[in-house]
């Protein structure tokens, strides 16, 4: 393992930045031993668009308006009642 000096690593510090995009971990310190590290940003996967869409069916019209009807009965339930 080396270990780059805060002096080298000011000098070099874009070159020890592409060393740890490329997969590298740089290790920085004073005489030999690290005490801190550059390391690449892990990159989360790009998503794909329609992944889902294979349950489409399951989201029809009448699913959204059943669910409507529904919390608006239970609006209109709990605004009549007497909280006294």
């Amino acid at each position: 393992m080396d270990v780059v000096t805060i002096g080298e690593a000011k000098t070099h510090l874009s070159k020890l930045v592409r060393k740890a995009e490329a997969g590298e971990i740089v290790y920085l310190g004073a005489y030999g031993k690290p005490t801190a590290m550059i390391v690449a940003v892990p990159q989360k996967p790009q998503r794909k668009l329609g992944t889902l869409s294979h349950l489409s069916h399951l989201l029809d019209d009448d699913s959204f308006n059943e669910a409507d009807h529904l919390i608006d009965d239970l609006f209109h339930e709990s605004a009549n009642q007497d909280f006294a």
